[in-house]
C-alpha cells in the first residue's frame, strides 16, 4: 500500500491507543464518566463520543484533562510516540 494509506492506518491505531489510555486513567483513578463529564463541563453523551473517537477534544478540555490526572500531555496522549512511529513509517 502507499505511504498515505500506511500513515492513515497508523494514525487511527494511535487514536485508539489514546482513547484506551484515557479510559484506563478513569478506571485507575476511580472517576466515573459522569464525574469526568462534569469536570470537563460537557454532557455525558458528548464525553462518550469523544472517548470513542467520534469527536475531538478541545484545547480547553485537554488542559482540564491534564490538570485532573496531574500528568503531562505526552503521558496522556502519547504525542512523542505517535510522531516517532509516523516518522519511522515515512
Amino acid at each position: 500500500r502507499n505511504f498515505f494509506h500506511r500513515s492513515l492506518m497508523l494514525f487511527y491505531y494511535f487514536l485508539k491507543m489514546i482513547y484506551r489510555n484515557l479510559k484506563a486513567l478513569l478506571v485507575k483513578n476511580g472517576i466515573s464518566r459522569e464525574e469526568f463529564s462534569k469536570m470537563l463541563s460537557i454532557d455525558k453523551s458528548t464525553l462518550s463520543m469523544k472517548i470513542n473517537g467520534k469527536r475531538d477534544f478541545t484545547k480547553t478540555e485537554i488542559d482540564k484533562i491534564i490538570k485532573v490526572f496531574k500528568l503531562s500531555y505526552e503521558e496522556i496522549f502519547f504525542e512523542e510516540q505517535i510522531n516517532k512511529t509516523l516518522n519511522e513509517a515515512s
